[in-house]
């Protein structure tokens, strides 16, 4: 039961992705010029009911180093804040990469003394989308997520969609981190605020730190969530074998747990090295076994 849930936490995973992407579909206004930034009234949903918000659409180039590069619009909400005498602004910036800045159900916490802003990430959101189905495929068809012959497929279908996607005229060198940090700073602009402050977690915290980089007077005060600066989306082996242990010592002082196992990290590495080859009628890839246990690890 163990495996079917594992499996089926995997295959919702790619679904999730498939379909958790972008936002409405959003297109570049007639006569529209970069930096032009269109809002309207609108309401904003939160876990605590709708809060007042301005909706709209900020205009960009797709390649600020081509002076001719075409425009692509991205989403923008401003949560207004109940306060009427609020504090910074607060730019909220959600991990991944690859999931959608505009979903902060979350955001009433902040709202009631600060206007919150959601800036539509580049190629997930907005005009301009990177979709890539290839991709998708290539995992939805891998019998071993960690096999060679799927990391060779996985490369592929990238390959796939970056030549699929230039040849449709996606001008793919203006879709990095710092064109989508130049983006946050030209909404700041066109909001008119001065100073603001930052909310990030995950990937977004790659985005804060580049921002203070590049724009280190626009901000006020940062608050990074499970940082993970650039270089370093990778995990340590050592530091996993520590928190493994720790996961054992905490066991081993634990009765229940002790009743189950005397060395609970020795219990995991016999496990993973004495794996079956099938569990009743389903086939047990020892790659998929470790991914699903670091996901699993992850909570």
């Amino acid at each position: 039961m163990i495996a079917i849930a594992l499996i089926a936490v995997l295959i919702g995973s790619l679904i999730y992705i498939r379909t958790s992407t972008g936002t409405d579909a959003i297109a570049v206004p007639s006569g529209a010029k970069a930096g032009q930034l269109s809002l309207a009234r609108c309401d904003y949903p939160t876990v605590n009911g709708n809060y007042n918000a301005d909706c709209g659409t900020l205009v960009v180039p797709e390649n600020r180093a081509d002076p001719h590069s075409r425009l692509i619009a991205l989403p923008v909400t401003r949560i207004r804040a109940k306060s009427s005498h609020p504090g910074q602004p607060i730019f909220r910036l959600a991990g991944g990469p690859g999931l959608t800045n505009m979903k902060f159900p979350t955001a009433s916490r902040f709202a009631g003394d600060h206007d919150v802003v959601l800036v539509g990430y580049r190629g997930v959101d907005g005009s301009s989308v990177l979709a890539c189905p290839e991709v998708t495929s290539a995992l939805e068809h891998s019998p071993d997520f960690l096999a060679q012959q799927s990391f060779h497929a996985y490369a592929d279908a990238f390959r796939a969609c970056a030549q699929r996607l230039s040849h449709d005229g996606v001008d793919l060198a203006g879709y990095s981190m710092t064109a989508q940090v130049d983006d946050l700073e030209a909404a700041r602009v066109a909001l008119g605020y001065g100073p603001i402050d930052l909310v990030s977690e995950s990937a977004g915290t790659r985005l804060a730190m580049i921002y203070s980089w590049r724009y280190p007077a626009s901000i006020h005060r940062s608050v990074m969530i499970g940082v993970n600066p650039p270089g370093h989306f990778v995990w340590d082996p050592a530091t996993t074998d520590a928190q493994l242990q720790h996961y054992s010592d905490l066991c081993a002082a634990d009765a229940n747990c002790r009743k189950r196992t005397d060395d609970l990290a020795a219990s995991m590495r016999r496990t993973a090295s004495q794996l079956p080859d099938h569990w009743l009628f389903l086939p047990i890839k020892t790659g998929n076994v470790r991914l699903a246990s670091f996901f699993a690890l992850v909570e």
